[in-house]
Protein backbone atom coordinates (compact mmCIF):
# COMPACT_ATOMS: atom_id res chain seq x y z
CA UNK A 1 0.00 0.00 0.00
CA UNK A 2 1.52 3.13 -0.88
CA UNK A 3 1.27 6.89 -0.37
CA UNK A 4 2.27 9.01 2.65
CA UNK A 5 0.30 10.72 4.84
CA UNK A 6 0.26 13.25 2.84
CA UNK A 7 -1.96 12.13 0.35
CA UNK A 8 -4.41 11.47 2.70
CA UNK A 9 -8.24 12.49 2.50
CA UNK A 10 -10.64 12.27 5.05
CA UNK A 11 -14.56 12.11 4.13
CA UNK A 12 -17.75 11.38 5.72
CA UNK A 13 -18.55 7.33 5.21
CA UNK A 14 -21.85 6.10 3.79
CA UNK A 15 -23.62 3.10 4.28
CA UNK A 16 -22.19 1.66 1.23
CA UNK A 17 -19.01 1.80 3.57
CA UNK A 18 -19.91 0.25 6.53
CA UNK A 19 -18.95 -3.42 5.34
CA UNK A 20 -14.80 -1.74 4.57
CA UNK A 21 -15.28 0.36 7.86
CA UNK A 22 -16.11 -2.87 9.98
CA UNK A 23 -12.61 -4.83 8.08
CA UNK A 24 -10.50 -1.64 8.87
CA UNK A 25 -11.60 -1.51 12.45
CA UNK A 26 -11.23 -5.46 12.88
CA UNK A 27 -7.58 -5.55 11.10
CA UNK A 28 -6.79 -2.70 13.83
CA UNK A 29 -7.78 -4.30 16.60
CA UNK A 30 -7.65 -7.68 16.01
CA UNK A 31 -3.90 -7.87 17.45
CA UNK A 32 -4.95 -7.07 21.07
CA UNK A 33 -7.26 -10.09 21.43
CA UNK A 34 -4.74 -12.55 22.68
CA UNK A 35 -3.54 -9.50 25.13
CA UNK A 36 -7.56 -9.00 26.46
CA UNK A 37 -8.61 -12.75 26.11
CA UNK A 38 -11.28 -11.05 24.02
CA UNK A 39 -12.05 -9.40 21.21
CA UNK A 40 -11.70 -5.24 21.89
CA UNK A 41 -15.62 -3.77 21.46
CA UNK A 42 -15.03 -1.90 18.26
CA UNK A 43 -14.85 -5.16 16.75
CA UNK A 44 -18.44 -6.39 18.21
CA UNK A 45 -20.06 -3.43 16.70
CA UNK A 46 -22.36 -2.68 13.54
CA UNK A 47 -21.40 -0.61 11.28
CA UNK A 48 -24.26 0.38 9.47
CA UNK A 49 -25.84 1.27 12.97
CA UNK A 50 -22.98 3.08 14.02
CA UNK A 51 -22.98 5.59 10.56
CA UNK A 52 -26.28 5.87 11.02
CA UNK A 53 -25.71 7.19 14.80
CA UNK A 54 -22.71 8.90 14.68
CA UNK A 55 -20.51 10.78 12.24
CA UNK A 56 -17.84 8.29 10.84
CA UNK A 57 -14.89 9.02 8.63
CA UNK A 58 -12.83 7.22 6.21
CA UNK A 59 -9.06 8.14 5.89
CA UNK A 60 -8.54 6.93 2.14
CA UNK A 61 -4.80 7.33 0.55
CA UNK A 62 -5.21 6.22 -3.14
CA UNK A 63 -8.76 5.50 -2.78
CA UNK A 64 -7.93 2.79 -0.67
CA UNK A 65 -9.34 2.87 3.41
CA UNK A 66 -6.80 3.04 5.32
CA UNK A 67 -7.89 4.52 8.39
CA UNK A 68 -11.66 4.61 10.61
CA UNK A 69 -12.73 7.72 12.96
CA UNK A 70 -16.15 7.66 14.87
CA UNK A 71 -17.09 10.02 16.85
CA UNK A 72 -19.75 11.03 19.11
CA UNK A 73 -21.26 13.54 22.02
CA UNK A 74 -22.05 12.04 25.10
CA UNK A 75 -22.79 12.48 28.98
CA UNK A 76 -18.85 13.59 29.13
CA UNK A 77 -18.91 16.09 25.92
CA UNK A 78 -17.46 15.64 22.29
CA UNK A 79 -16.10 11.98 22.41
CA UNK A 80 -13.32 10.52 19.88
CA UNK A 81 -14.74 6.87 19.72
CA UNK A 82 -12.53 4.85 17.44
CA UNK A 83 -10.02 5.12 16.08
CA UNK A 84 -8.38 1.93 13.70
CA UNK A 85 -5.34 2.74 11.26
CA UNK A 86 -4.49 -0.22 9.03
CA UNK A 87 -1.85 -2.38 10.65
CA UNK A 88 -0.30 -2.16 7.43
CA UNK A 89 0.45 1.17 7.38
CA UNK A 90 0.44 2.23 11.08
CA UNK A 91 3.50 4.48 12.10
CA UNK A 92 3.01 7.20 9.37
CA UNK A 93 0.83 9.78 11.08
CA UNK A 94 -2.55 8.82 9.84
CA UNK A 95 -3.70 8.03 13.10
CA UNK A 96 -2.71 11.55 14.04
CA UNK A 97 -4.11 13.18 11.27
CA UNK A 98 -7.12 11.50 12.10
CA UNK A 99 -7.31 12.76 16.29
CA UNK A 100 -6.59 16.40 14.91
CA UNK A 101 -9.08 16.19 11.95
CA UNK A 102 -11.53 14.82 15.46
CA UNK A 103 -10.91 18.21 17.21
CA UNK A 104 -10.73 20.44 14.50
CA UNK A 105 -14.33 18.81 14.29
CA UNK A 106 -15.20 19.20 18.13
CA UNK A 107 -13.98 22.92 18.24
CA UNK A 108 -16.22 23.57 15.40
CA UNK A 109 -19.06 21.74 17.13
CA UNK A 110 -18.17 24.31 19.57
CA UNK A 111 -16.38 21.98 22.28
CA UNK A 112 -13.89 23.22 24.91
CA UNK A 113 -12.56 19.78 25.25
CA UNK A 114 -12.65 16.39 23.89
CA UNK A 115 -12.09 12.99 25.32
CA UNK A 116 -11.91 9.40 24.74
CA UNK A 117 -11.34 5.56 26.25
CA UNK A 118 -8.94 2.74 25.53
CA UNK A 119 -8.28 -0.46 26.89
CA UNK A 120 -5.89 -0.36 29.99
CA UNK A 121 -4.05 -3.54 28.36
CA UNK A 122 -3.55 -1.06 25.03
CA UNK A 123 -0.41 0.27 26.48
CA UNK A 124 0.52 1.85 22.73
CA UNK A 125 -2.46 3.64 22.64
CA UNK A 126 -2.14 5.26 26.28
CA UNK A 127 1.58 6.23 24.40
CA UNK A 128 -0.15 7.58 21.90
CA UNK A 129 -3.02 9.87 23.02
CA UNK A 130 -0.61 10.87 25.85
CA UNK A 131 2.16 12.24 23.03
CA UNK A 132 -0.91 14.17 21.26
CA UNK A 133 -1.56 16.65 24.38
CA UNK A 134 -4.21 14.27 26.26
CA UNK A 135 -4.13 13.33 29.86
CA UNK A 136 -5.45 10.28 32.15
CA UNK A 137 -8.84 11.51 34.44
CA UNK A 138 -10.31 7.88 35.20
CA UNK A 139 -10.02 4.62 34.91
CA UNK A 140 -12.84 2.11 35.18
CA UNK A 141 -14.64 -1.56 34.42
CA UNK A 142 -17.44 -0.82 31.46
CA UNK A 143 -19.20 -3.64 29.84
CA UNK A 144 -16.73 -6.02 31.32
CA UNK A 145 -13.59 -3.46 29.70
CA UNK A 146 -11.30 -2.38 31.85
CA UNK A 147 -10.63 1.24 30.49
CA UNK A 148 -8.48 4.63 31.03
CA UNK A 149 -9.71 7.90 30.19
CA UNK A 150 -8.58 10.79 28.61
CA UNK A 151 -9.05 14.37 27.94
CA UNK A 152 -7.79 16.87 26.41
CA UNK A 153 -8.52 20.39 26.24
CA UNK A 154 -9.55 22.19 23.13
CA UNK A 155 -8.41 26.07 24.28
Amino acid sequence: MGGSSSDLCIRAAVHADAENVAACVASSFTPYIERMGKPPQPMLRNYNDVITDHPVYLACVDDKLVGVLVLSQGVDGFSLDIVAVDPRIQGRGIGKQLVQFAEAQARAGGADSIHLFTNALMVENQAFYSRLGYTKYARRIEEGYDRVFFRKPLV
